[in-house]
């Protein structure tokens, strides 16, 4: 979170190409009941965007 270019770089990822081995390890996290952005954004406003980020990517 320290890069001065991580917005830039998730903006750039290639959403159409993530390989396999990348949404294996998204599984656990996309599955749990507390990774719900709505959940998430009462820790957090940034980290909400970023699970809605991650669960359109997977």
């Amino acid at each position: 979170m320290g890069d001065v270019d991580f917005l830039k770089k998730l903006q750039m990822y290639d959403k159409d190409n993530v390989p396999d081995s990348i949404l294996n390890k998204l599984k656990p996290y996309i599955e749990s009941p507390k990774f719900d952005p709505e959940k998430v954004a009462a820790q957090s406003k940034v980290a909400k965007s970023l699970c809605v980020w991650v669960r359109a990517i997977d």
